[in-house]
């Protein structure tokens, strides 16, 4: 198995998405990626509320402490991702109202014009691996898709 990609599996679309790890850029970030992609996680992608165009995938605080520490050191932060970025980003418990638990999140950018602007202001993420320009056009197709048919199942491995 290859450490240098984080794979993105879609079984129920039959998409697999390679992602380039930019270790140089947001090491601590990227191996809490391979840490976690190491637990061969099913987890759930939806379409984001407020960040524009991204594929959210919310990383359940179960599987957060199982993966090892996920939260992670400010690295080559964005609050302005372009389309292939992924961005790691995590909130403490009681970051806004209702959110009792911390916040993990896995954010796959596909378009333009997407910012991370939460209900608690910006939020600058980790940007720490890039889709690799052959795999974003039919991603991009399906995390838009997301807007209107629903979450989509997705596993995350190293590749």
């Amino acid at each position: 198995m290859d450490d240098r990609s984080l794979v993105l599996d879609f079984p129920d679309d039959g998409l697999t998405a390679r992602a380039r790890f930019l270790d140089e850029l947001a090491p601590s970030t990227c191996a809490a990626m391979r840490r976690l992609a190491s637990t061969a996680p099913e987890l759930l992608g939806v379409h984001a509320a407020f960040t524009g165009r991204e594929l959210s995938i919310r990383i359940p605080l179960e599987l957060a402490l199982q993966a090892g520490d996920l939260v992670t050191p400010p690295e080559n932060q964005t609050l302005f991702p372009i389309p292939g970025d992924l961005v790691w980003s995590h909130l403490p418990a009681f970051a806004w109202s209702g959110v009792t638990e911390p916040l993990f999140d896995l954010g796959v950018f596909y378009g333009r014009d997407s910012r991370l602007l939460l209900p608690v202001g910006w939020v600058p993420g980790n940007r720490f691996a890039e889709i690799l320009p052959d795999d974003l056009p039919e991603l991009a197709r399906l995390a838009a898709e997301t807007q209107i048919k629903g979450a989509k199942r997705v596993g995350l491995r190293l590749g």
